[in-house]
């Protein structure tokens, strides 16, 4: 057993495996180890150490790539749990489906958890916050960074807050995760909104915020082309959200009903 001295040595030796954890993540035939219909393809776009623990991504108008790496998963980095999740950009310069330029966009974000395009920048759910971010410069490195919304709880780091995704409605939506909180716009602080329970969505250009949907928690959502809503949690791997929250607290006597209905092929209760 090698006895380990020096923080060099770690270093070293991470570098020693994580390029044989890329060696083999890379050799992997994706169509070997993916179920997938006959009409789609699958292949690999990006792998370590272009990207490392990716949680989510998003296309901007440029088609860049931007990816989310909760590195801090689940409990931070070191005794004092400094936040260390980053955003990556990735790029295919020369047109041959592979990523072949990866840039550290941001850094120093708590357990970031979904992204969404907007104005050539990106906002990102980061709990407590959701943040906008930027380059002006062209460096490919954001050198805007701004608080948009707060108060979402930070609490068990599997249901922070996620799933940022444009709606039909021009406004971004996201999911609460089940941990809840008080949210407000960072410029209005004394205007908040609880989403104990409830999903939320906001205006990008002035940060109004509303409730949406009743959510019981889980990571992901979705909008397919006409608008329906679809979300996810572990133990169940798709459901349709039918009416909103904003229907149902408005219609006294309306008998109670679960608005979110299963739709998963294996039934409701996924293995964990």
């Amino acid at each position: 057993m090698k006895v380990i001295r020096r923080a060099s040595e770690v270093t070293a030796l991470y570098t020693t495996l994580l390029a044989s954890v890329t060696n083999t993540v890379c050799a992997i035939d994706p169509a070997s180890v993916f179920a997938i219909p006959d009409t789609l393809e699958i292949q690999i776009f990006a792998s370590e150490p272009q990207v490392v623990d990716p949680v989510a991504l998003c296309f901007d108008e440029s088609n860049r790539c931007y990816v989310v790496e909760m590195r801090d998963y689940p409990l931070g980095i070191g005794p004092d749990r400094t936040p260390s999740g980053t955003i990556r950009l990735l790029e295919d310069t020369d047109g041959d489906g592979r990523v072949d330029r990866s840039t550290v966009f941001a850094e120093g974000l708590s357990y970031p958890t979904s992204i969404t395009p907007y104005n050539g920048g990106v906002f990102v759910s980061a709990p407590p916050e959701i943040l906008y971010f930027k380059d002006t410069d062209g460096d490919r490195r954001a050198d805007v960074r701004r608080t948009v919304l707060r108060g979402f709880t930070l609490g068990v780091t599997d249901s922070n807050v996620n799933g940022l995704r444009w709606g039909l409605d021009n406004r971004i939506h996201g999911a609460n995760g089940g941990n809840g909180g008080e949210i407000f716009s960072a410029d209005r602080p004394n205007t908040k909104l609880s989403i104990r329970d409830l999903d939320f969505s906001f205006s990008p250009v002035d940060v109004q915020i509303i409730t949406t949907f009743a959510t019981g928690g889980g990571f992901g959502l979705v909008f397919d082309d006409w608008g329906r809503r679809f979300t996810t949690y572990n133990i169940n791997h798709i459901l349709h959200q039918s009416v909103a929250h904003r229907y149902l607290k408005n219609s006294r006597g309306l008998p109670s009903f679960d608005p979110s209905s299963s739709i998963s092929d294996h039934g409701e209760m996924a293995r964990i």
